[in-house]
């Protein structure tokens, strides 16, 4: 099972030895030509591949996580905050990666995230939770936009608030 659902944390998990060593932690038979495939993927660069993991900022890490998560395959995709730590052309590029991933293999993808245009952008169903219960589901779009529930409207003038 662990094989078919792939999990990335918030915060990024290395383990000890290069961004190669972490890829291959997933896949121990990975060929170097996968593995720049991989991170390409990732939007890591190529340069890194020998790179100690301990040395990584948090967003190429982050990456190099990603990276990982993608060598196995995954039927399942679980990304809790998965750009929270990286620039705005690196969060659209992981985005595109990971809706071409789920275009491509099928793969189904619970995404949690706390920027609403990111919820839109991805697009599929959203889930408004607050106060640890659902508030509100249905398309993105219509969740984020044009909120039914109270929960969801109070989430909307917040978000307009803050955005002002």
């Amino acid at each position: 099972m662990r094989r078919r659902v792939g999990f990335l944390f918030q915060r990024p998990h290395l383990f000890e030895g290069t961004v190669a060593d972490n890829l291959r932690y997933a896949e121990s038979e990975l060929s170097d030509q996968r593995i720049r495939e991989l991170i390409a993927l990732a939007r890591v660069p190529q340069a890194l591949i020998g790179a100690d993991a301990a040395s990584l900022s948090v967003g190429e890490a982050q990456r190099v996580a990603l990276a990982r998560l993608l060598a196995l395959e995954p039927e399942v995709i679980l990304l809790d905050e998965p750009t929270s730590a990286l620039d705005p052309t690196l969060t659209e590029g992981i985005e595109a990666t990971v809706r071409d991933l789920v275009a491509r293999d099928g793969a189904s993808l619970i995404l949690v995230s706390h920027d609403p245009l990111q919820a839109i952008r991805m697009g599929g169903t959203v889930l408004l939770v607050s106060e640890g219960r659902l508030a509100e589901s249905g398309p993105a779009r219509q969740v984020i936009e044009a909120p039914q529930s109270e929960e969801g409207r109070r989430y909307k003038e917040r978000r307009y608030d803050a955005d002002s």
